[in-house]
């Protein structure tokens, strides 16, 4: 999109809207709102939303793992906290980027760590 100095931002030659708002349509922050006030595809926008959310989120997730790399504390729980949000885009049929081979690696030891503590309290 085209943002300049202009008060409002073309997107077809019938539709115009604020930058302001169209950033938060781009964002997903809010639903596409045209010049008037009028909301477009709210249903639309929520379905596409979430996507841009999951994403957000994602790197998030993943910049927390590499704040606790370079501090040494907390890496196995920003894994975890990776690896379920990345559970959660996958049950939302998104495709995913391929992971480090170090945090593949360390997150499948703290899966099968998991998986083994709750098969001994289930023993006891």
């Amino acid at each position: 999109m085209p943002l300049g100095t202009d008060e409002e931002l073309r997107l077809t030659k019938q539709l115009t809207t604020h930058p302001h708002l169209w950033l938060d349509w781009v964002t997903g922050a809010a639903p596409p709102t045209l010049s008037g006030g009028h909301a477009k595809g709210i249903e639309a926008w929520h379905r596409n939303a979430e996507t841009i959310w999951l994403f957000q989120t994602l790197r998030i997730r993943q910049d927390d793992v590499h704040s606790a790399t370079s501090e040494r504390s907390g890496v196995d729980s920003a894994l975890l906290r990776l690896a379920d949000h990345r559970q959660r885009m996958e049950r939302a049929g998104l495709s995913l980027p391929a992971l480090p081979d170090d945090w593949s690696t360390r997150i499948t030891e703290l899966a099968r760590r998991e998986r083994s503590k709750l098969t001994n309290r289930k023993g006891n």
